[in-house]
């Protein structure tokens, strides 16, 4: 195995390599290989050479995302044509429950399975096939199919190839390993804390008491009180040794990951932002939510204004970085904030109506954008790690407000709606970032 990575690994490989990984992507959505290739460890390594050989992001995630579409439409036309021969092979007949056990996750998720079928292993390589063999619409199958394929090919490829770019330098940051295994041991509890406030679980009934949404309101509570706490600790304590620490540590990280962290950053900027607020209150507006649409852009303004009143109040100044990018202070974070805001807030919206694990599944995927916008404000220097807490702070605030919001005032879509939604939030994100990267490469640079 090593010969074959060395080998791999010379630079004679690089016009191979990106159709390698194209077919790696393929083959792992197909119709039951899929069930026997071990995919991940395989996009895994090459993404982790194509990240060594210095292969340009956007060409790994082409191949990647047209590969895991071709994988689909294949296993989708092979149901929709074959799938009366093959269900009557052998190896059906001797295992029934894998036919029925996939038509009842399609029948019960409709055209939302193919999209969380993408990230589940066992499901992924057959609900396709599935989709197909009970005739879903090709129109729908197709957008749902490359709607999950722009979300699966950087989940599944970037991890990787960021670890081929950072492998020597990494090795000299093994002191920040505490800070992310605390980071993931907080994410950890806050899923599993939602999953004990499910209606059966044994905590929720113990506070089903409550007048209001349980979660909303221990979310209100601990976003509350955290932000008291940072800020009582601003006031009275001018420099904590502990953040003074943790801030070099964090900002001693490699400088190749300057790019990485200026495209997560901008995640939290004010024009993407709006442009969210502008298709969320459209979304609402459309199927008569009107005061819902209100109360939407309400709560992502009202963070803005406050978050600025709070600079004003506290007029902390700014990691002394040798170089003035912002003429406003820096506690809280406004980056921080609006990003934890607006995805929470997307989160909860399109949680509505879904099951237990589909929600905690949509929290997980979207908590980690607020990790990486905050983390990102205290790697690029711009901020100091207590600032970037009580950012994240407000924007689970307003998170808790919004889930109050809806618990009495139900926004109900269908699958296509939210769909359609998700769809539209993920190509303006994408488009927005497209357009601002060389300019932000630009402001964000040092000196």
């Amino acid at each position: 195995m090593t010969n074959v990575l060395d080998w791999l690994a010379y630079p004679e490989i690089f016009p191979w390599l990106l159709p390698l990984i194209a077919l790696i992507a393929l083959l792992e959505s197909l119709f039951l290989v899929g069930l026997l290739l071990p995919g991940v460890a395989l996009l895994g390594t090459t993404s982790w050479l194509a990240g060594q050989q210095g292969i340009p992001v956007p060409a790994l995630l082409t191949v990647g995302v047209c590969g895991a579409i071709t994988g689909d439409a294949l296993s989708y036309y092979l149901g929709r044509h074959w799938a009366g021969r093959i269900y009557q092979h052998p190896l059906f007949q001797r295992h029934p429950h894998w036919q029925q056990q996939g038509e009842q996750f399609f029948l019960r998720y409709g055209a939302f399975s193919l999209l969380l079928g993408r990230f589940v292993g066992p499901v992924r390589p057959f609900i396709p096939f599935v989709a197909g063999s009970l005739q879903m619409p090709a129109r729908t199958f197709w957008w749902v199919n490359l709607l999950s394929a722009l979300l699966w090919a950087p989940a599944y490829l970037l991890p990787g190839y960021w670890l081929g770019t950072q492998s020597e330098l990494l090795e000299a940051q093994a002191d920040l390993l505490p800070l992310l295994a605390g980071l993931a041991l907080v994410l950890l509890t806050g899923l599993g804390l939602h999953h004990q406030l499910q209606p059966d679980r044994p905590l929720q009934l113990r506070l089903s008491r409550l007048p209001a949404p349980t979660g909303a309101s221990l979310m209100a509570l601990a976003a509350g009180f955290g932000l008291l706490l940072i800020s009582l600790l601003r006031t009275l304590v001018p420099e904590l040794q502990g953040e003074l620490a943790l801030h070099q540590s964090i900002t001693s990280l490699p400088a190749a990951l300057y790019p990485l962290m200026v495209i997560i950053t901008s995640l939290g900027d004010l024009p993407l932002a709006a442009m969210v607020l502008l298709l969320i209150s459209a979304a609402l507006v459309l199927a008569q939510h009107y005061r819902t649409a209100l109360i939407f852009s309400a709560l992502l303004l009202g963070i803005v204004l406050i978050n600025h009143l709070l600079k004003l109040h506290f007029v902390w100044p700014r990691p002394d970085t040798g170089f003035t990018l912002y003429q406003s202070w820096s506690f809280p974070s406004g980056h921080a904030s609006t990003g934890a805001a607006v995805f929470a807030l997307i989160a909860i919206l399109l949680a509505e109506q879904l099951t237990e694990w589909l929600r905690r599944l949509l929290y997980l995927l979207l908590a980690l954008p607020v990790l990486l916008i905050a983390l990102s404000r205290v790697i690029l220097d711009l901020h100091w790690p207590l600032d970037v807490v009580a950012g994240v702070c407000e924007g689970l605030l307003a998170a808790a407000l919004w889930r109050h919001w809806l618990a009495r005032h139900p926004v109900v879509f269908s699958t296509l709606e939210r769909m359609g939604l998700a769809l539209a939030l993920v190509l303006g994100m994408a488009g927005y970032l497209f357009w601002r990267y060389p300019q932000a490469l630009l402001f964000y640079a040092p000196g």
